[in-house]
């Protein structure tokens, strides 16, 4: 069974995701390079609160959030398209945030609920779910509950 990740983001960010304008995406914790990771806008801010893409974290990077001023960050930055200072906001008491490297982003035609992925409710910020696109060989997979 292949365990992928799904990513709660809100809906400006999720829509610069997937017009392309945005490649990082700046988190606290790192997360797995090269899993399929599913896209979940929120109901923040006017969201669907449904899944409505999907891309590969490729690389992550780690930045310290008050010492450094490097052009890899400025980088980041400009891909992130998150101002520095709400980066800091964002950072809290944390040191160090993670620059996760989008790649492979797909655009669902139709979002998907969050049932699909054997999820009971919203992530906070993210979490491991089922790929919904690759059924395990489990007999009798539609009679087993659902998580």
């Amino acid at each position: 069974m292949n365990f992928c990740i799904m990513l709660a983001i809100n809906p400006p960010h999720s829509r610069n995701i997937l017009d392309g304008i945005k490649r990082v995406e700046w988190r606290k914790r790192p997360l797995v390079i090269g899993r399929r990771t599913f896209i979940y806008e929120t109901k923040n801010g006017g969201g669907c609160g449904m899944v409505v893409g999907e891309a590969v974290i490729s690389a992550v990077r780690r930045h310290f959030v008050f010492s450094e001023i490097s052009y890899l960050l400025c980088e980041d930055v400009r891909l992130g398209c998150v101002p520095k200072e709400e980066l800091k906001r964002y950072a809290g008491k944390s040191r160090v945030l993670y620059a996760h490297e989008l790649t492979d982003v797909i655009r669902y035609s139709k979002p998907a609920p969050l049932s699909d992925f054997f999820i009971n409710r919203p992530p906070l910020s993210w979490c491991y779910c089922i790929d919904p696109f690759e059924r395990p060989d489990l007999p009798d997979w539609d009679l087993h509950p659902k998580f």
